[in-house]
């Protein structure tokens, strides 16, 4: 039998949500995968734990640790080095380009968190609740 790795585990999962048009499960495995980016050793039930405890601070000290800004600049003093070749030079500026759009994303995944949490309709809190439940089953039996 083939090991799967949590996180291949998970990106089927939220794929099957995204196909299923179950915003809030997928929404919450971005934010699983967020995590596991930075805390990689961090459980399926300890962030479903969080999520549940609105515990925001976690999740904004977590999407802020690999956060760098000032692109602009990163990119203009790369333009400006010497490089044994226009490819290698190339392959900096799109490394550069990809840490911002995961950045992008990471901020994207933090606003929509914001927003599901911060929903005062207890139906939300209630599907929030049925989707974790299936995500960290679903997690757990990888």
């Amino acid at each position: 039998m083939v090991d799967i790795s949590k996180s291949d585990k998970l990106k089927q999962i939220q794929q099957n949500y995204k196909d299923s048009d179950n915003w809030i499960a997928y929404e919450l495995c971005r934010v699983f995968e967020q995590v596991w980016q930075v805390a990689p050793d961090e459980s399926a039930l300890a962030i479903s734990n969080r999520i549940m405890s609105k515990d925001l601070s976690y999740f904004m000290f977590v999407f802020d640790l690999d956060t760098e800004t000032s692109y602009r600049e990163q990119i203009k003093e790369v333009s400006n080095q010497s490089f044994r070749s226009r490819r290698e030079w190339r392959q900096k500026i799109e490394e550069l380009e990809g840490r911002q759009k995961q950045e992008a994303e990471e901020e994207e995944v933090k606003e929509n968190l914001l927003h599901l949490l911060s929903s005062p309709s207890s139906d939300t809190d209630s599907k929030i609740r049925e989707s974790l439940l299936e995500i960290v089953r679903a997690c757990i039996s990888c």
